[in-house]
């Protein structure tokens, strides 16, 4: 639709509006990070802590080419708001969980969803916007994730400790209800052809191939025969994928990216530092609260850090690009990725707070700096008719790499957790107990016992957090390979803003 057979005010409430999606999503996953532990303590299920966020992901992450698709053939608004309304289901349903297996279901229709948020937000501004008003909405989307990255953590603890982990699902709902509302009633329907219209379903191979490797990683007394067909399964899947995308006239991951040596190594990059991070983000709480005995207030605010630096040097890195080059600001990145992990590993020393502030501060600075240079540096790397499919890949192997992140960080917790207790099975329910913020439930163990489980759930951790020191190392390793490429003067993409992109 032409920017200019809108009026400016429908412009004006529509951009508003998708706006407040932007935020809602970026506010929910923040809040639930800094809620999740006290969530342990009152539902159970420590062993499946990790699948709250891995199930969140998966979903959000298959189905970002759906819903482009058919965005595309049926219409952006009309899917937009069935997005937003499985997003705010799902958040609904998630506050009203009993237990963990109903959260990690209703965690999954929220995610289904939020595929939806950001990339055909985003289209719709595209589509409505010129491109002198989409550079200046640029900050005010930018503004939106940044601002809800910031805060999320601090109210979602408080909200936490002060009312109930429950609420922290409901937060967002006002605001998605009023960016339906301002979508809904503005943005007019458009029809769009459907001739030969046909819905790949290539991404839901892809959905499969991935639970599979994440049944395959996670523990849950799966045996190793089971774990063995699993593992097959994934393989057989993946190989179909990869045959489906060869036949595709629009693959969504386009096969010969791969035989692109700068392009090939830069999704590397971004798989691995999206396994890093997006995959430990829920673990820092948990950490915090439960290892070091932190309350739920405190726990959010460890976040802070982390988000702060990375929205402050994803600003830097975009302007350092153009006189530094690519290869350096990615290697550095590496770098400091790789000091943040190990400082909260054993190698780090004896835990404390300022520690894992200046770890989480450090963590954050290397994911801002990666993640805005190796979006520009696809994007400058391929023609622009190719544009977009190069920055959906960035965006959907860093997300499914975070999938995968959690799932395996969940395993070796929970390895750790029984290779390392001395209790029949380890007493699981005395742990996930000693990360409730009421008193009386801590009251019920004595203190060498609450400080022994701390302890042991403190050095699980902390060896799985080597994990993100590996993966860190691994990545140091795929930036020396990267070519020398000097930057051009730019107009940035949209979605190199975020950091979820």
């Amino acid at each position: 639709m032409p920017p200019e057979a809108l009026t400016e005010q429908v412009r004006e409430r529509v951009t508003f509006g998708l706006t407040l999606g932007i935020f809602v999503s970026a506010l929910e996953m923040t809040v639930v990070a800094a809620a999740m532990p006290t969530v342990i303590a009152e539902l159970g299920g420590l062993s499946h802590y990790s699948w709250v966020f891995s199930a969140f992901l998966l979903a959000s992450t298959v189905t970002l080419p759906v819903w482009g698709k058919l965005a595309d053939l049926y219409g952006r608004k009309r899917f937009y708001l069935l997005g937003l309304g499985l997003f705010l289901l799902g958040s609904a349903l998630s506050g009203q969980a009993r237990t963990m297996g109903q959260l990690i279901a209703f965690r999954i229709v929220q995610g289904l969803g939020a595929g939806a948020l950001i990339p055909l937000g985003l289209a719709i501004a595209g589509e409505i916007l010129s491109f002198e008003e989409r550079a200046r909405k640029q900050a005010l989307f930018s503004s939106a994730w940044g601002i809800a990255s910031i805060l999320g953590p601090i109210v979602g603890g408080y909200i936490t400790e002060h009312l109930s982990w429950r609420w922290v699902f409901y937060l967002g709902i006002p605001f998605g209800l009023a960016a339906a509302l301002l979508v809904g009633r503005t943005l007019p329907s458009q029809r769009r052809s459907v001739a030969a219209a046909r819905v790949r379903i290539g991404s839901a191979v892809m959905l499969m191939g991935a639970s599979l490797s994440l049944l395959f990683f996670a523990e849950g007394g799966i045996s190793n025969l089971h774990k063995g067909l699993l593992l097959g399964g994934f393989i057989t899947l993946l190989a179909l994928f990869l045959k489906m995308e060869r036949g595709d006239p629009e693959p969504f991951l386009p096969v010969d990216f791969l035989s692109e040596r700068t392009i090939s190594l830069s999704l590397l990059v971004s798989w691995l530092t999206g396994m890093a991070f997006l995959g430990s983000i829920g673990f820092f709480p948990l950490f915090v609260q439960g290892a070091l005995g932190e309350s739920p207030a405190m726990a959010g605010k460890s976040l802070l850090p982390l988000f702060l630096s990375w929205v402050v040097s994803s600003i830097i890195a975009s302007r350092l690009t153009l006189r530094v080059g690519f290869r350096s600001i990615i290697f550095l990145a590496a770098v400091t990725l790789v000091a943040g992990f190990a400082m909260l590993t054993p190698l780090g020393g004896a835990p404390s707070l300022g520690k894992a502030f200046a770890a989480l501060m450090l963590i954050g600075v290397g994911m801002g700096l990666s993640n805005v240079t190796i979006l520009l540096l696809v994007q400058y790397s391929v023609p622009a008719e190719r544009l977009g499919r190069a920055t959906a890949s960035v965006i959907f192997l860093r997300a499914l790499g975070g999938a995968l992140g959690a799932s395996l960080l969940g395993a070796v917790t929970n390895w750790r957790l029984r290779a390392q207790g001395e209790m029949p099975a380890v007493d699981v329910r005395s742990l996930e107990l000693i990360l409730s913020s009421r008193a009386a439930s801590v009251a019920a163990l004595s203190s060498e016992t609450v400080a022994e489980l701390r302890s042991l759930l403190g050095r699980a951790l902390r060896e799985a957090f080597t994990v993100g020191v590996i993966i860190a190392v691994f990545t140091l390793l795929v930036a020396l390979f990267l070519p020398r490429t000097e930057a051009r003067d730019q107009e940035p993409s949209e979605s190199s803003l975020y950091p979820i992109a």
